[in-house]
């Protein structure tokens, strides 16, 4: 009797948060635009990764919208949103990561909480947390009042 021959070999790494990523704003494949009236910028997405936040996904199930958002190509208004904080939400939908610095902590709070995307809300309040001072902190209470964050209220 032969002995068993184990054979190892090295599985390649995933690349799928990378493909995702690669998406995010991209004109390929895309089934919606979504239309930052602010700014005038177009922004590509696909409807199913929409699909992971409340918001969207309201719009894409049976409601009185769903006649204007279940057409291919279908265009979705946002106002006072900016470019850079709607890539990284769409990153996050995409990837569930995204770039919380400083300058966008406050407007990723806030569009997570109008998205209502809660694991990204919680890690913006996290970030916000860890870098409270005298100078934000009545900026910080404020926002926590308008947005019904208890616990960044605390």
């Amino acid at each position: 009797m032969l002995a068993e021959q184990k054979h190892h070999a090295e599985l390649p790494i995933s690349t799928l948060s990378v493909d995702l990523k690669s998406w995010v704003g991209n004109k390929d494949f895309s089934d919606v635009t979504l239309l930052l009236e602010s700014e005038q910028k177009n922004v590509y997405a696909h409807k199913l990764i929409l699909s992971r936040c409340p918001y969207f996904a309201a719009m894409f199930s049976e409601s009185p919208l769903h006649e204007r958002t279940s057409k291919p190509g279908c265009t979705i208004k946002l106002d006072k949103i900016r470019y850079d904080v709607l890539m990284e939400v769409l990153t996050y939908l995409y990837t569930d990561e995204c770039q919380i610095t400083l300058n966008n902590v406050m407007q990723l709070f806030e569009t997570a909480d109008l998205f209502g995307i809660d694991r990204l809300k919680f890690m913006c309040e996290q970030a916000i947390i860890n870098n409270i001072d005298t100078e934000n902190a009545s900026a910080i209470l404020h926002a926590s009042d308008q947005h019904s964050a208890t616990r960044l209220r605390d």
